[in-house]
């Protein structure tokens, strides 16, 4: 389903009014919240929710997650042939399987 901006950003909305208020990017096989600096292993992370749109005819994903020290964010995916996102994911564990897509 094409979606526009809007959606994804209410849906961060959202996600922010429930304290996912971090953003973390994947750096060479570890998730790093950009906020603090703290870095993560697969084993440290839950994926609490998942929600995928479609943008510009690409598939994205947007990761709600959870660490062991309570950090909670944000974690975008834009699907490639090859990516680093997808390979971190695979490992991580889920906290049920739950998944929206919008």
């Amino acid at each position: 389903m094409e979606i526009n901006l809007q959606t994804i950003t209410s849906v961060i909305g959202r996600l922010r009014e429930q304290f996912y208020v971090h953003d973390f990017e994947i750096v060479n096989n570890t998730l790093i919240c950009r906020y603090t600096g703290e870095i993560f292993y697969p084993e440290d992370v839950i994926i609490d929710n998942i929600y995928r749109f479609e943008y510009n005819s690409k598939p994205v994903v947007l990761y709600a997650l959870s660490t062991k020290s309570s950090t909670q964010g944000i974690l975008f995916n834009i699907y490639s042939i090859f990516s680093e996102t997808d390979e971190f994911m695979r490992k991580v564990e889920r906290r049920e399987e739950y998944e929206a897509s919008v």
